[in-house]
């Protein structure tokens, strides 16, 4: 049996129109899914610029306090020269 042209354009078309239909149903599947991920990435890049300000902030308290330490061991340093001086001055040097 022998399909005719006619037929066979037929049976393409039909197959045609069928796989149109599908497309149609996974696109409305995945469009929602779609929606979901960019609501989401939205949010994680929301999320990822306040991790961003929260460690920018922490590395400047860092620094703050490492400058601080600096400043008070210098100030220590320096106390204590003035400590021994003083002292030198009120105690004579062994002869």
């Amino acid at each position: 049996m022998e399909i005719s042209d006619s037929q066979e354009t037929k049976v393409l078309l039909s197959r045609v129109v069928n796989a149109e239909k599908c497309l149609v149903v996974v696109q409305n599947q995945v469009r929602p899914s779609e929606e979901k991920m960019a609501n989401a990435n939205q949010r994680t890049a929301s999320v990822d610029q306040k991790w961003e300000a929260r460690m920018k902030e922490y590395e400047m308290r860092l620094k703050a306090g490492e400058e601080k330490y600096k400043c008070e061991r210098q100030g220590v340093k320096e106390r204590v020269l003035e400590l021994e001086n003083q002292l030198r001055s009120v105690v004579p040097a062994p002869t």
